[in-house]
């Protein structure tokens, strides 16, 4: 009987561990970002330069036809005291003759690529635009980024991050600087995966008690 009961509970673990294996599977289309900035500012292009700590750099430009890669949310002194939402989302190409790109690349699992388009949408909360103030706010990020190697190897990749938005203005000339900052977020089991585990356990828990109504 006790050979039967270690059997069961080792079936029941297995059986547990490819079901949670295969969630796990599911939610790992998207390469985490984790540290790093985008940065905005009135006089420059927007700089990218982040990753996820192991596999994933990313360097590179954005850019628009009068070298200034304005966001939606561009104001002069007009904003100071009113809502601005610090949402932005674009989607550019390597250098063409639209003027609007980006330029740079991304290193994944030790391999170089150089951009070919980069599709991204960040989104956060409400912010009051404050006079000679830094105004902060969560951010969640996404993304598509694509590239190709030297030797004509291209690949695609999801990413995905959260982080705090920092946001910098003044009475004149209102909007300075955005940088969207991300940060390791703590993990939490997703409630499926609790349910999965719960089972599982429970599953083992009923077995050990019916052997033991058996061997008593």
């Amino acid at each position: 009987m006790r050979k039967k009961l270690t059997t069961l509970v080792m079936v029941s673990v297995a059986s547990l561990s490819v079901l949670l294996g295969s969630a796990a599977t599911a939610r790992a289309d998207a390469v985490t970002i984790n540290t790093g900035v985008i940065a905005l500012s009135r006089q420059n292009e927007a700089d990218l330069g982040f990753g996820d700590g192991t596999n994933l750099s990313v360097r590179a430009v954005l850019t628009s036809e009068s070298d200034v890669y304005d966001p939606p949310y561009f104001c002069n002194a007009e904003c100071i005291g009113h809502t601005v939402n610090l949402s932005i989302s674009d989607s550019l190409t390597k250098p063409s003759s639209d003027g609007y790109y980006v330029s740079g690349g991304f290193v994944l699992d030790g391999s170089e690529y150089q951009f070919d388009a980069f599709d991204f949408k960040i989104t956060t909360g409400n912010v009051v635009a404050s006079a000679d103030a830094v105004v902060r706010t969560p951010f969640r990020f996404v993304a598509t980024a694509r590239g190709t190697t030297k030797a004509g190897v291209s690949r695609s990749v999801d990413l995905a991050g959260n982080g705090t938005a920092v946001s910098v203005w003044a009475e004149n000339p209102g909007w300075l600087a955005t940088e969207y900052k991300f940060q390791q977020v703590a993990q939490t089991p997703e409630p499926a995966s609790m349910m999965l585990l719960a089972t599982g356990l429970a599953g083992v828990a009923a077995a050990r008690k019916r052997a033991a109504g058996k061997r008593g």
